[in-house]
């Protein structure tokens, strides 16, 4: 299958639709389902604190993945109704499932540490190693695997991004996309501090 290239460098706009997320996101009134549809239905992410520490801090981590996934996922429809990102409705379903997917989510997180820890990328080998072990005498195949099956549909969305190698020696440089970097600082990391304070509020009353 062939991913075209991300195309919505409008940062403008961009922000404008996060504006937009931040909205839905704080009304929690709709949620989407796992074939992307959305549904009348709360995502639970201000429901009250259970009082055991140990009830909360597992209901924290379920909001902020609620806040990641529904986020990710309203943004870029958004964008995608836009013409911010140029994918045919089959496709979009397909990238979108990929990027909520357990183990994508745990490669994005990867990415995002390696850029708000080091300001650093990733090559194909270490995002592959997040995920398969890399003494696996199979990892050259798994890691064309993940350069084929998830970082082209992903940087299609905008979520990742990537440098083909000069050389064929070369690694690939990866690193997180413009969507994903607007939706961090506009909507994740606001919204997931509220969480958070109402969560430590809570627990302090």
């Amino acid at each position: 299958m062939v991913w075209p290239p991300f195309v919505g460098h409008d940062v403008e706009k961009l922000e404008k639709i996060a504006n937009q997320v931040l909205g839905f996101l704080r009304a929690d009134k709709q949620r989407y389902t796992t074939t992307m549809k959305l549904v009348d239905r709360t995502s639970g992410l201000f429901k009250p604190v259970s009082p055991d520490f140990t009830t909360a801090v597992l209901q924290l981590n379920s909001r902020i993945q609620v806040i990641m996934s529904q986020g990710l996922t309203h943004m870029i429809m958004l964008a995608a109704e836009r013409d911010l990102i140029e994918l045919e409705t089959e496709q979009l379903v397909m990238a979108l499932k990929k990027a909520t997917d357990e183990k994508v989510a745990r490669m994005q997180a990867f990415l995002i540490r390696r850029t708000h820890e080091d300001g650093g990328t990733s090559t194909l080998a270490g995002l592959a190693s997040v995920i398969y072990d890399p003494l696996d005498p199979n990892f050259d195949h798994y890691r064309k695997r993940v350069m084929r099956d998830i970082l082209k549909p992903m940087a299609s969305l905008g979520l990742w991004s990537y440098k083909l190698p000069i050389t064929n020696g070369e690694p690939h440089i990866i690193g997180m996309g413009l969507i994903l970097d607007v939706f961090l600082q506009q909507v994740f990391e606001p919204l997931a501090r509220e969480v958070l304070e109402m969560t430590a509020r809570s627990l302090r009353a």
